[in-house]
């Protein structure tokens, strides 16, 4: 729903179209391709026409996590910097900027020093971490190809009925590293994953881990610990079924994918229940379950009559 509401903005809007011309001059230029995936073949295309689109894009995620201090021209130049020319290098713990020892002299740097001498540290941390982002980890990460230089294993759980492939430093059928498992990994070749290899920096395996899941999307096994949690989640909160944030969210996300479940109001509909639909996401369900406890399937609309008591929780084991 965040995300939702930060594209309903109309200078959100404005901004996505604006990135969106923008990718499509790249292309033309040979500067960006789009097949199999966005990627960035020349830095200059990004530093000239996607960088300051995406610092004020930036600027609206900084709003939206309450950094008000400083005006939005500050906050722009300050993510948009460059170390190299007025000399700082970060916000020091005392909200000071720093200057390299080894950099030319600061310029300018009090306009900074009032920007970030006034709010807390954790805003002044989001700033670095924008302007980190939006100078080197960001073009590192987009430049990347999918499949060819980064991905996720296959071997973190397959569709039913097919073989599970395994990797390891030996190449045997030893399990792999749970974090191997949930995260990015270097690939020596196409879908050739590494065998031990793993990304040192944090936020670049960030940022391939999100690419990665963007592309390949989520496997058997994440989509089992996804609904897993969603399950847990679901038995700590209080009220009717089908008012509980995540039986929304779970509805949300059947409806997204062409279905609809029993006892929801379509997203983005009158709110009016259609009892008739619901086919393919208990088919869905099903094929995803197995022989799991079927409790992770809530019948929305029947959990919903007696207020979340022990009847609505008898009502739990009925599946979608």
């Amino acid at each position: 729903m965040h995300r939702r509401v930060l594209y309903e903005g109309p200078e959100a809007q404005q901004l996505l179209s604006q990135l969106c011309t923008a990718v499509a001059d790249g292309v033309r230029e040979f500067g960006v391709q789009t097949a199999p995936h966005f990627v960035l073949l020349q830095n200059p295309v990004y530093e000239a026409r996607l960088r300051p689109l995406l610092t004020h894009w930036a600027l609206l995620w900084l709003r939206r996590n309450r950094v008000q201090h400083g005006s939005d021209k500050q906050i722009v130049g300050y993510i948009s910097r460059d170390p190299d020319a007025d000399g700082s290098a970060t916000v020091l713990a005392d909200g000071t900027i720093g200057a390299r020892p080894d950099g030319p002299a600061a310029v300018g740097l009090s306009a900074w020093e009032e920007l970030v001498g006034a709010m807390p540290d954790e805003h002044a941390q989001l700033l670095n971490l924008t302007h980190s982002w939006l100078r080197s980890v960001l073009p590192h990460v987009i430049c990347r190809v999918g499949r060819v230089h980064y991905g996720l294993l296959a071997d973190a759980g397959s569709a039913p009925g097919e073989p599970a492939a395994s990797y390891s430093a030996g190449g045997g059928a030893a399990a792999v590293l749970h974090a191997r498992q949930l995260l990015a990994v270097p690939f020596v070749g196409k879908d050739v994953p590494s065998h031990a290899a793993e990304f040192s920096h944090p936020d670049a395996l960030i940022g391939l881990t999100i690419l990665a899941y963007r592309h390949e999307g989520l496997r058997w096994e994440d989509m089992r610990g996804l609904f897993t949690l969603l399950l847990e989640t679901m038995g700590q909160e209080g009220g009717p079924f089908r008012e509980r944030p995540s039986c929304r969210m779970y509805a949300t996300w059947v409806e997204l994918a062409g279905g609809h479940v029993r006892g929801a109001a379509r997203v983005g509909g009158s709110g009016g229940v259609n009892r008739t639909a619901g086919g393919r996401g208990e088919a869905a369900g099903r094929a995803l379950l197995g022989d799991e406890p079927e409790e992770l399937l809530v019948d929305l609309g029947e959990g919903s009559r007696d207020g979340g008591g022990a009847a609505a929780t008898a009502q739990a084991q009925h599946d979608v």
